[in-house]
Protein backbone atom coordinates (compact mmCIF):
# COMPACT_ATOMS: atom_id res chain seq x y z
CA UNK A 1 0.00 0.00 0.00
CA UNK A 2 0.83 3.57 -0.58
CA UNK A 3 0.80 6.00 2.13
CA UNK A 4 -0.89 9.10 1.34
CA UNK A 5 -1.64 12.69 2.78
CA UNK A 6 -3.91 15.29 1.69
CA UNK A 7 -3.28 19.29 2.65
CA UNK A 8 -5.56 21.35 2.23
CA UNK A 9 -8.26 19.13 2.45
CA UNK A 10 -11.61 20.72 3.29
CA UNK A 11 -12.43 21.74 0.07
CA UNK A 12 -13.87 20.44 -3.35
CA UNK A 13 -10.66 19.40 -4.74
CA UNK A 14 -9.55 17.79 -1.46
CA UNK A 15 -12.85 15.86 -1.11
CA UNK A 16 -12.48 14.83 -4.64
CA UNK A 17 -8.75 13.79 -4.12
CA UNK A 18 -10.04 11.61 -0.89
CA UNK A 19 -12.80 10.09 -3.43
CA UNK A 20 -10.63 8.40 -5.58
CA UNK A 21 -7.62 7.87 -2.85
CA UNK A 22 -10.39 5.74 -0.06
CA UNK A 23 -11.95 3.80 -3.43
CA UNK A 24 -8.29 2.73 -4.92
CA UNK A 25 -6.89 -0.60 -3.60
CA UNK A 26 -3.39 0.39 -3.71
CA UNK A 27 -3.46 3.82 -1.63
CA UNK A 28 -4.19 4.40 2.11
CA UNK A 29 -5.09 7.71 2.81
CA UNK A 30 -3.46 8.22 5.91
CA UNK A 31 -3.56 11.86 6.84
CA UNK A 32 -5.68 15.08 5.67
CA UNK A 33 -4.72 18.67 7.27
CA UNK A 34 -6.83 21.48 7.11
CA UNK A 35 -6.57 24.95 9.76
CA UNK A 36 -10.69 25.16 10.28
CA UNK A 37 -11.19 21.42 10.51
CA UNK A 38 -8.66 20.37 12.48
CA UNK A 39 -9.46 17.62 15.13
CA UNK A 40 -12.74 16.98 13.17
CA UNK A 41 -13.59 13.81 11.85
CA UNK A 42 -13.02 14.47 7.58
CA UNK A 43 -17.18 13.83 7.13
CA UNK A 44 -17.90 17.08 9.27
CA UNK A 45 -16.51 18.97 5.86
CA UNK A 46 -17.06 16.29 3.22
CA UNK A 47 -20.28 14.69 4.58
CA UNK A 48 -20.33 12.23 1.54
CA UNK A 49 -17.49 10.52 2.88
CA UNK A 50 -18.90 9.47 5.98
CA UNK A 51 -18.65 6.10 6.75
CA UNK A 52 -15.20 5.61 4.59
CA UNK A 53 -13.09 6.80 6.82
CA UNK A 54 -12.77 7.42 10.55
CA UNK A 55 -9.51 9.87 10.06
CA UNK A 56 -9.86 13.22 11.64
CA UNK A 57 -8.24 16.51 9.73
CA UNK A 58 -4.96 17.23 11.30
CA UNK A 59 -3.41 20.91 11.24
CA UNK A 60 -0.18 19.82 9.90
CA UNK A 61 2.04 16.69 8.23
CA UNK A 62 4.16 15.37 11.49
CA UNK A 63 7.83 16.22 10.32
CA UNK A 64 10.13 12.81 9.93
CA UNK A 65 7.12 10.61 9.32
CA UNK A 66 6.36 11.21 5.87
CA UNK A 67 3.62 9.47 3.62
CA UNK A 68 4.72 7.89 0.17
CA UNK A 69 2.84 10.44 -1.25
CA UNK A 70 1.64 13.90 -0.97
CA UNK A 71 -1.29 15.61 -2.43
CA UNK A 72 -1.59 19.38 -1.91
CA UNK A 73 -4.86 20.69 -2.87
CA UNK A 74 -4.21 24.42 -2.27
CA UNK A 75 -5.68 27.09 -3.94
CA UNK A 76 -3.71 28.84 -6.50
CA UNK A 77 -0.87 30.60 -4.84
CA UNK A 78 -0.96 28.88 -2.00
CA UNK A 79 -0.07 25.33 -3.86
CA UNK A 80 3.72 26.46 -4.25
CA UNK A 81 4.13 27.70 -0.32
CA UNK A 82 2.72 24.57 1.05
CA UNK A 83 4.86 22.51 -1.34
CA UNK A 84 8.12 24.58 -0.48
CA UNK A 85 7.51 24.09 3.37
CA UNK A 86 6.98 20.25 2.79
CA UNK A 87 10.91 20.27 0.59
CA UNK A 88 12.38 22.83 3.51
CA UNK A 89 10.76 20.72 5.72
CA UNK A 90 12.84 17.57 4.33
CA UNK A 91 10.08 15.74 2.38
CA UNK A 92 11.64 14.08 -0.67
CA UNK A 93 8.95 12.00 -1.68
CA UNK A 94 6.24 12.55 -4.80
CA UNK A 95 4.26 15.59 -4.44
CA UNK A 96 1.54 16.37 -6.24
CA UNK A 97 0.69 19.56 -6.78
CA UNK A 98 -3.62 20.73 -7.98
CA UNK A 99 -2.75 24.30 -7.93
CA UNK A 100 -1.76 26.24 -11.18
CA UNK A 101 1.53 27.31 -9.43
CA UNK A 102 3.88 25.04 -11.29
CA UNK A 103 1.82 24.73 -14.31
CA UNK A 104 3.93 26.87 -16.20
CA UNK A 105 7.59 26.96 -17.39
CA UNK A 106 9.11 29.80 -15.64
CA UNK A 107 9.08 32.98 -13.17
CA UNK A 108 8.32 35.30 -15.86
CA UNK A 109 5.53 33.30 -17.64
CA UNK A 110 3.91 33.31 -14.37
CA UNK A 111 3.89 37.33 -13.22
CA UNK A 112 3.00 37.34 -16.86
CA UNK A 113 0.22 35.32 -16.83
CA UNK A 114 -1.01 35.66 -12.92
CA UNK A 115 0.34 39.56 -12.52
CA UNK A 116 2.08 38.42 -9.46
CA UNK A 117 5.69 37.10 -8.78
CA UNK A 118 5.88 32.78 -7.98
CA UNK A 119 5.85 32.06 -4.60
CA UNK A 120 8.52 29.43 -4.75
CA UNK A 121 10.21 30.48 -7.84
CA UNK A 122 13.09 27.75 -6.76
CA UNK A 123 11.15 24.96 -6.82
CA UNK A 124 10.11 25.08 -10.64
CA UNK A 125 13.28 23.48 -12.02
CA UNK A 126 11.87 20.69 -10.78
CA UNK A 127 8.85 20.44 -11.53
CA UNK A 128 6.98 18.95 -13.81
CA UNK A 129 3.65 19.09 -15.25
CA UNK A 130 1.54 16.38 -17.26
CA UNK A 131 -0.77 13.65 -16.49
CA UNK A 132 0.99 10.19 -15.24
CA UNK A 133 -1.39 8.16 -17.29
CA UNK A 134 -0.17 9.80 -20.77
CA UNK A 135 3.15 11.02 -19.86
CA UNK A 136 4.94 8.85 -17.66
CA UNK A 137 6.56 7.11 -20.06
CA UNK A 138 8.45 11.00 -21.21
CA UNK A 139 9.99 11.68 -18.42
CA UNK A 140 10.74 9.78 -14.92
CA UNK A 141 8.40 11.23 -11.88
CA UNK A 142 10.94 9.69 -9.15
CA UNK A 143 12.42 12.72 -6.99
CA UNK A 144 10.33 15.04 -8.82
CA UNK A 145 7.28 17.33 -8.33
CA UNK A 146 4.62 16.43 -10.53
CA UNK A 147 1.64 18.50 -11.22
CA UNK A 148 -2.09 16.81 -12.10
CA UNK A 149 -5.42 18.25 -13.07
CA UNK A 150 -6.87 14.99 -13.83
CA UNK A 151 -9.77 15.66 -10.93
CA UNK A 152 -10.62 19.28 -12.27
CA UNK A 153 -14.32 19.38 -14.23
CA UNK A 154 -12.39 21.02 -17.43
CA UNK A 155 -9.63 18.89 -17.57
CA UNK A 156 -11.86 15.93 -17.31
CA UNK A 157 -13.07 15.30 -20.71
CA UNK A 158 -10.38 15.73 -22.54
CA UNK A 159 -8.62 13.19 -20.92
CA UNK A 160 -11.51 10.81 -21.89
CA UNK A 161 -10.27 11.46 -25.23
CA UNK A 162 -6.74 10.03 -24.92
CA UNK A 163 -7.18 6.66 -25.99
CA UNK A 164 -8.83 7.86 -29.54
CA UNK A 165 -5.44 9.86 -30.39
CA UNK A 166 -3.44 6.58 -29.84
CA UNK A 167 -5.50 5.08 -32.61
CA UNK A 168 -3.37 4.76 -36.12
CA UNK A 169 -4.70 5.02 -39.34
Amino acid sequence: MISVAVLHAAGYVGRSLMEVILAHPDLDLVTATSRSFTGQPISDAHPTLAGRTNLKFVSSLEEGAWPDLVFVAAGHGQGATAVGNLRDAGFDGLVVDMSADFRLPDAQTYVQRYGTKHPRPDLLAGAWYGMPEITSRRRPVQRSLQILAVLLRPFRWPYTLFPGTMHQR
